[in-house]
């Protein structure tokens, strides 16, 4: 009688152990590199190979004499956009698409994504 209340015991007690695991969750994956509680940004690259075609047809167009150096997705507050770095001798710009591909506006590619400070070989002007 001890050894049945036993194997009873032992039987609910794996069986409240395996109702426990979410690691068999039915919930739909995301990508959890996209998800950020903050808002900041992630920065995924993309191949050339993978834009969407409306960039693709956009660099082809405007930009035919260009290099693309680099194309990232980028992902804040669920919004996705495209920046791709063209390249020409001297000149380098920052392409921004949304996410159906539509340009936005160019950019200058060297400067800062943070802040507009002048470099630090600029004095500012005396009053």
């Amino acid at each position: 009688m001890k050894k049945a209340i036993l194997l009873l015991m032992f039987g609910l007690a794996i069986t409240f152990v395996n109702a426990q695991d979410n690691s068999k969750s039915t919930a739909p994956k995301t990508d959890a590199k996209q998800i950020k509680p903050n808002g900041e940004v992630t920065r995924t690259p993309v191949k050339i190979a993978d834009l969407l075609k409306a960039i693709t047809d956009n660099l082809a167009a405007d930009y035919k004499d260009y290099t693309v150096k680099e194309a990232n997705k980028l992902v804040k507050g669920g919004v996705t956009s495209y920046v791709v770095i063209v390249e020409k001798g001297t000149e380098k710009f920052r392409l921004f698409y949304d996410a159906d591909g539509k340009f936005i506006r160019k950019g200058e590619a060297n400067a800062s994504r943070k802040t507009n400070a002048a470099p630090a070989s600029q004095e500012t002007p005396k009053k």
